[in-house]
């Protein structure tokens, strides 16, 4: 019998086919998939595991994976370590005979910190080749995008990104979108992605197609406002540390160099904020200190997005990061003096200058 195309819209439909070509186009891939936002992309991904699969992933990742790892995972009877990804060695250890699956950020959400993808990939490759199950290596690649890096030609199985940020660009959209070049790994998460029903709208995919348009202009104003205010804040007497991995002070600095054509959009910094500054002022808590400067801000809006065409501000361990362990990002060094600035596209000589008036307050 013979069936259209487009039989259903949850199946497929012409607006989700072409975003899911571009989206393979843009990485140089063989097969794209659209899903309704970065978590149910995360979510479909999930369910290529079995229960007792192992799974790796980076220690210091965006606070929504983290919290679906732990919880979600437990629930289903899948074991998962969260190591730092920075330490090749650390990852190696840490593979098991039922390591099914290896989830990494580069650069990381919110400390910026970068993997060294190929090698992660030559170690995958080489427990495969004596004798290891297949290991599904998945890259979230949200923060570099596909326009600075295309994990795939660095040997990741799976490359991930959150449209709602950089590829869609102007914060008016969910959508998240995975691409690969495994055939089989393509055919299951079709399968899973029909089934579990995690699938965009045909106007969200018009939406973020739309900001294809727009891609790699707003992708260069970004870095190029990005490195120009890390190099500001790190001069800045009011900031402790800045996080950028465009900045020769990054430890991942020549990995970035040799795996990114430019760096991403996002600084992170700690505010240097001292006791006596609570002590003499109206504030009661390091974090009062933080929300004012926050709200001080006139073109830097709170919100935990990131990749818009307008500058955002969003303090991790009290927003993104809020549900995660207050151990956890203790060791990490996640504290209510860590921010994290998205930059938009704006004039440079604006945002600086924001950023000037708003860190008088501290």
């Amino acid at each position: 019998m013979y069936f259209q195309e487009f039989l259903y819209s949850r199946f497929a439909n012409p607006n989700r086919t072409e975003l899911e070509n571009a989206l393979a186009d843009l990485e140089r891939a063989t097969y794209g998939l659209a899903f309704a936002s970065g978590m149910a992309a995360t979510t479909a991904i999930f369910h290529l595991l079995k229960a007792n699969d192992h799974v790796i992933c980076g220690h210091d990742c965006y606070g929504g994976t983290h919290t679906f790892f732990e919880d979600i995972a437990a629930n289903m009877s899948i074991h998962v370590s969260f190591i730092d990804a920075t330490n090749a060695s650390a990852i190696a250890a840490a593979i098991r005979p039922k390591t099914a699956m290896i989830w990494l950020e580069s650069p990381s959400n919110p400390l910026l910190n970068i993997v060294d993808i190929q090698r992660i990939a030559r170690l995958v490759r080489n427990f495969e080749t004596h004798g290891h199950r297949d290991i599904t290596l998945v890259i979230d690649n949200t923060f570099a995008t596909s326009y600075f890096q295309k994990p795939l030609e660095l040997g990741a199985s799976i490359s991930y990104q959150s449209l709602s940020k950089y590829i869609n660009g102007h914060g008016d959209v969910m959508a998240g979108g995975l691409v690969t070049n495994d055939a089989y790994l393509a055919s299951r998460l079709k399968h899973l992605q029909k089934t579990l029903g995690g699938t965009p709208s045909p106007f969200d995919c018009y939406l973020v197609k739309r900001g294809l348009e727009t891609f790699g202009l707003r992708m260069r104003a970004h870095y190029t406002n990005a490195l120009a205010i890390a190099r500001f804040l790190e001069q800045h007497p009011k900031i402790r540390k800045v996080l950028h991995p465009g900045l020769d002070t990054h430890p991942g600095h020549v990995i970035a160099r040799r795996q990114c054509y430019a760096f991403s959009g996002v600084v992170s910094c700690y505010l240097n904020i001292s006791d006596s500054t609570v002590e003499n002022s109206d504030y009661e808590t390091v974090s009062d200190v933080v929300v004012k400067f926050s709200q001080t801000l006139k073109l830097f809006k709170l919100a935990v997005s990131l990749g818009n065409t307008r500058s955002l501000i969003e303090i991790p361990s009290l927003m993104t990061h809020k549900d995660v362990d207050a151990k956890h990002l203790q060791t990490l060094g996640i504290d209510h003096t860590l921010v994290r600035l998205s930059i938009g596209i704006e004039p440079i000589t604006d945002l600086i200058a924001d950023l000037k008036q708003a860190l008088t307050v501290l």
